[in-house]
Protein backbone atom coordinates (compact mmCIF):
# COMPACT_ATOMS: atom_id res chain seq x y z
CA UNK A 1 0.00 0.00 0.00
CA UNK A 2 1.32 3.20 -0.98
CA UNK A 3 1.75 5.82 2.05
CA UNK A 4 -0.48 9.54 1.26
CA UNK A 5 2.92 10.77 3.11
CA UNK A 6 4.35 10.18 -0.51
CA UNK A 7 2.40 13.60 -1.80
CA UNK A 8 3.37 15.73 1.18
CA UNK A 9 6.15 18.38 1.15
CA UNK A 10 9.65 16.97 2.61
CA UNK A 11 9.57 19.44 4.78
CA UNK A 12 6.49 18.01 6.41
CA UNK A 13 7.71 14.61 6.02
CA UNK A 14 10.12 15.23 8.36
CA UNK A 15 8.42 16.51 11.27
CA UNK A 16 7.23 12.71 11.67
CA UNK A 17 10.47 12.16 13.24
CA UNK A 18 8.87 13.78 16.26
CA UNK A 19 5.68 11.37 16.17
CA UNK A 20 3.07 14.13 16.85
CA UNK A 21 0.43 14.55 14.15
CA UNK A 22 -1.84 18.10 13.89
CA UNK A 23 -5.52 16.59 12.94
CA UNK A 24 -6.96 19.87 11.84
CA UNK A 25 -10.28 19.42 11.29
CA UNK A 26 -11.96 22.35 8.89
CA UNK A 27 -14.86 23.59 7.78
CA UNK A 28 -15.12 27.29 5.32
CA UNK A 29 -11.70 28.30 6.96
CA UNK A 30 -9.70 29.98 4.41
CA UNK A 31 -9.32 32.73 6.41
CA UNK A 32 -7.56 31.24 8.99
CA UNK A 33 -6.20 27.79 8.07
CA UNK A 34 -2.91 28.96 6.87
CA UNK A 35 -2.17 30.73 9.83
CA UNK A 36 -3.47 27.21 11.72
CA UNK A 37 -0.80 25.59 9.43
CA UNK A 38 1.80 27.42 10.00
CA UNK A 39 1.36 26.97 13.65
CA UNK A 40 2.16 23.39 13.58
CA UNK A 41 5.22 23.83 11.59
CA UNK A 42 6.68 26.75 13.40
CA UNK A 43 6.73 23.39 16.28
CA UNK A 44 7.52 21.01 13.53
CA UNK A 45 4.39 19.10 14.05
CA UNK A 46 3.07 17.19 11.10
CA UNK A 47 -0.02 18.74 9.82
CA UNK A 48 -3.24 17.01 8.58
CA UNK A 49 -6.23 18.79 7.57
CA UNK A 50 -9.49 17.19 7.21
CA UNK A 51 -11.79 19.17 4.55
CA UNK A 52 -15.21 19.05 5.88
CA UNK A 53 -16.89 19.80 2.04
CA UNK A 54 -15.90 23.30 2.38
CA UNK A 55 -17.28 26.16 -0.25
CA UNK A 56 -14.16 28.68 0.00
CA UNK A 57 -10.80 28.39 -0.69
CA UNK A 58 -9.70 25.62 2.66
CA UNK A 59 -9.10 22.84 0.92
CA UNK A 60 -6.46 24.77 -2.14
CA UNK A 61 -4.86 26.90 0.70
CA UNK A 62 -4.31 23.96 2.76
CA UNK A 63 -3.13 21.98 -0.39
CA UNK A 64 -0.58 25.12 -1.04
CA UNK A 65 0.83 24.64 1.89
CA UNK A 66 2.23 21.54 0.91
CA UNK A 67 0.84 19.61 3.92
CA UNK A 68 -1.72 16.32 3.85
CA UNK A 69 -5.04 17.32 2.87
CA UNK A 70 -8.08 14.49 3.14
CA UNK A 71 -11.56 15.87 1.74
CA UNK A 72 -15.25 14.97 2.99
CA UNK A 73 -17.14 15.03 -0.12
CA UNK A 74 -19.71 16.84 1.82
CA UNK A 75 -20.18 18.32 5.25
CA UNK A 76 -20.21 15.76 7.37
CA UNK A 77 -19.21 17.15 10.80
CA UNK A 78 -16.37 17.96 13.43
CA UNK A 79 -16.76 14.52 14.84
CA UNK A 80 -16.65 12.78 11.43
CA UNK A 81 -13.75 14.69 9.90
CA UNK A 82 -11.91 13.83 12.87
CA UNK A 83 -12.74 9.78 12.62
CA UNK A 84 -11.54 9.75 8.98
CA UNK A 85 -8.43 11.59 9.95
CA UNK A 86 -7.39 9.08 12.45
CA UNK A 87 -8.83 5.60 10.24
CA UNK A 88 -6.41 7.41 7.61
CA UNK A 89 -3.79 7.34 10.44
CA UNK A 90 -4.14 4.03 11.53
CA UNK A 91 -4.24 2.34 7.60
CA UNK A 92 -1.16 4.68 6.70
CA UNK A 93 1.90 2.31 6.24
CA UNK A 94 4.17 5.01 7.28
CA UNK A 95 1.19 7.41 9.54
CA UNK A 96 0.50 4.13 11.60
CA UNK A 97 4.17 3.96 12.51
CA UNK A 98 5.52 7.25 13.10
CA UNK A 99 2.77 8.85 14.60
CA UNK A 100 2.37 8.54 19.07
CA UNK A 101 0.22 11.65 19.69
CA UNK A 102 -2.72 13.38 17.68
CA UNK A 103 -2.98 16.74 18.98
CA UNK A 104 -6.61 18.03 17.96
CA UNK A 105 -6.63 21.44 16.21
CA UNK A 106 -9.22 23.60 15.22
CA UNK A 107 -8.76 25.38 11.80
CA UNK A 108 -10.77 28.50 13.24
CA UNK A 109 -7.40 29.27 15.12
CA UNK A 110 -9.07 29.62 18.73
CA UNK A 111 -6.33 27.82 19.55
CA UNK A 112 -3.13 29.85 18.18
CA UNK A 113 -0.08 27.35 18.06
CA UNK A 114 1.82 30.56 16.55
CA UNK A 115 1.35 32.52 20.23
CA UNK A 116 2.93 29.29 21.69
CA UNK A 117 6.38 28.68 23.47
CA UNK A 118 8.54 25.30 22.89
CA UNK A 119 7.45 24.39 26.65
CA UNK A 120 3.64 25.19 26.04
CA UNK A 121 3.95 23.08 23.15
CA UNK A 122 6.19 20.51 24.35
CA UNK A 123 3.55 20.30 28.23
CA UNK A 124 0.86 19.53 25.86
CA UNK A 125 2.48 16.95 24.21
CA UNK A 126 5.00 15.22 26.49
CA UNK A 127 2.75 13.17 28.54
CA UNK A 128 1.82 11.22 25.41
CA UNK A 129 5.14 10.80 23.96
CA UNK A 130 6.50 9.28 27.58
CA UNK A 131 3.37 7.11 28.10
CA UNK A 132 2.65 8.91 31.20
CA UNK A 133 -0.98 9.56 30.09
CA UNK A 134 -3.78 8.25 27.67
CA UNK A 135 -5.10 11.73 26.83
CA UNK A 136 -4.19 15.37 27.63
CA UNK A 137 -7.04 17.48 28.13
CA UNK A 138 -6.40 21.57 28.23
CA UNK A 139 -7.66 24.42 30.58
CA UNK A 140 -8.30 27.80 29.36
CA UNK A 141 -6.45 30.17 31.78
CA UNK A 142 -8.65 33.02 30.13
CA UNK A 143 -11.72 32.33 28.65
CA UNK A 144 -12.51 36.38 28.03
CA UNK A 145 -16.22 36.07 27.31
CA UNK A 146 -18.46 35.50 30.54
CA UNK A 147 -20.79 33.69 28.89
CA UNK A 148 -18.17 31.34 27.69
CA UNK A 149 -16.63 31.09 30.84
CA UNK A 150 -20.23 30.93 32.79
CA UNK A 151 -21.30 28.02 30.25
CA UNK A 152 -18.19 25.69 30.65
CA UNK A 153 -18.36 26.11 34.24
CA UNK A 154 -21.93 24.71 34.29
CA UNK A 155 -21.17 22.20 31.69
CA UNK A 156 -18.29 21.15 33.96
CA UNK A 157 -20.50 20.47 37.04
CA UNK A 158 -23.17 18.53 35.21
CA UNK A 159 -20.75 16.40 33.55
CA UNK A 160 -18.53 15.53 37.17
CA UNK A 161 -21.64 15.14 38.83
CA UNK A 162 -22.91 12.56 36.58
CA UNK A 163 -19.82 10.50 35.58
CA UNK A 164 -17.06 11.38 38.23
CA UNK A 165 -13.99 11.13 35.90
CA UNK A 166 -10.79 12.71 37.28
CA UNK A 167 -7.45 12.93 35.92
CA UNK A 168 -4.19 11.03 37.00
CA UNK A 169 -3.44 13.82 39.54
CA UNK A 170 -6.81 13.14 41.34
CA UNK A 171 -8.64 16.46 40.33
CA UNK A 172 -12.09 16.63 38.57
CA UNK A 173 -12.09 17.13 34.90
CA UNK A 174 -12.20 21.40 34.58
CA UNK A 175 -12.89 22.45 31.22
CA UNK A 176 -15.02 20.91 27.99
CA UNK A 177 -12.22 22.65 25.66
CA UNK A 178 -11.58 21.57 21.78
CA UNK A 179 -7.65 21.14 22.20
CA UNK A 180 -6.42 18.05 23.06
CA UNK A 181 -3.64 15.65 22.77
CA UNK A 182 -4.42 11.33 22.32
CA UNK A 183 -2.58 8.66 22.19
CA UNK A 184 -2.81 7.08 19.10
CA UNK A 185 -3.52 3.82 20.79
CA UNK A 186 -6.56 5.62 22.84
CA UNK A 187 -7.68 7.56 19.52
CA UNK A 188 -8.12 4.23 17.69
CA UNK A 189 -9.86 2.76 20.79
CA UNK A 190 -12.48 5.90 20.63
CA UNK A 191 -12.80 5.29 16.68
CA UNK A 192 -13.12 1.70 17.30
CA UNK A 193 -16.16 2.04 19.67
CA UNK A 194 -18.42 5.06 19.45
CA UNK A 195 -16.19 7.41 17.71
CA UNK A 196 -16.32 10.97 18.20
CA UNK A 197 -20.20 11.96 17.83
CA UNK A 198 -21.35 14.57 15.54
CA UNK A 199 -21.76 18.59 15.92
CA UNK A 200 -21.14 20.50 19.05
CA UNK A 201 -21.38 17.26 21.12
CA UNK A 202 -18.23 16.34 19.90
CA UNK A 203 -15.84 17.04 22.89
CA UNK A 204 -18.74 15.61 25.75
CA UNK A 205 -18.93 12.64 23.86
CA UNK A 206 -15.28 11.55 23.52
CA UNK A 207 -15.51 12.45 27.44
CA UNK A 208 -17.83 10.26 28.09
CA UNK A 209 -16.51 7.52 25.64
CA UNK A 210 -12.72 7.89 28.01
CA UNK A 211 -14.98 7.38 30.92
CA UNK A 212 -15.99 3.81 29.67
CA UNK A 213 -12.31 3.04 28.78
CA UNK A 214 -10.70 4.00 32.04
CA UNK A 215 -8.48 6.38 30.28
CA UNK A 216 -5.45 8.18 31.89
CA UNK A 217 -6.27 11.47 31.56
CA UNK A 218 -3.58 15.04 32.37
CA UNK A 219 -4.54 18.10 32.49
CA UNK A 220 -2.26 21.26 31.00
CA UNK A 221 -3.43 24.78 31.31
CA UNK A 222 -3.26 26.81 28.18
CA UNK A 223 -4.77 30.20 26.52
CA UNK A 224 -6.84 30.36 24.29
CA UNK A 225 -7.32 33.00 21.76
CA UNK A 226 -10.66 33.94 20.48
CA UNK A 227 -10.69 34.74 16.29
CA UNK A 228 -14.49 35.01 16.42
CA UNK A 229 -16.98 35.40 19.41
CA UNK A 230 -20.20 32.95 19.47
CA UNK A 231 -23.59 34.15 18.51
CA UNK A 232 -25.60 34.13 21.86
CA UNK A 233 -28.40 32.01 20.25
CA UNK A 234 -26.11 29.74 19.15
CA UNK A 235 -24.70 29.69 22.23
CA UNK A 236 -27.84 28.94 24.35
CA UNK A 237 -28.92 25.76 21.68
CA UNK A 238 -24.99 24.99 22.41
CA UNK A 239 -25.23 24.55 26.23
CA UNK A 240 -28.74 23.29 26.26
CA UNK A 241 -27.71 20.91 23.75
CA UNK A 242 -24.56 19.45 25.24
CA UNK A 243 -26.09 19.50 29.07
CA UNK A 244 -29.10 17.14 27.67
CA UNK A 245 -26.79 15.10 25.29
CA UNK A 246 -25.18 14.30 29.01
CA UNK A 247 -27.90 13.05 30.45
CA UNK A 248 -29.39 11.25 28.19
CA UNK A 249 -25.90 9.34 27.44
CA UNK A 250 -25.67 8.56 31.27
CA UNK A 251 -29.12 6.88 31.58
CA UNK A 252 -29.46 5.38 28.23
Amino acid sequence: MDSWVDIVNKEYVSYLNNNTLALIPAYNEAETIEKVIEGAKKHNIFPLVVDDGSIDETSRLAKDSGVLVLTNKKNMGKGKSIEYGIRCIKNDPILSKKVKAIIILDGDLQYDYLKYNKNDAKALVEPILKSDADVVLSVRKNIPYFRHWLANKLWMWFFNHLYGLKDIDGNKIKDICALRVYSKEIAIKLLNSCGFGSGYVTEAHALIELTKLKARIKQVKINASYYEKSGFWRGIRMFGGICLFMIKRKFS
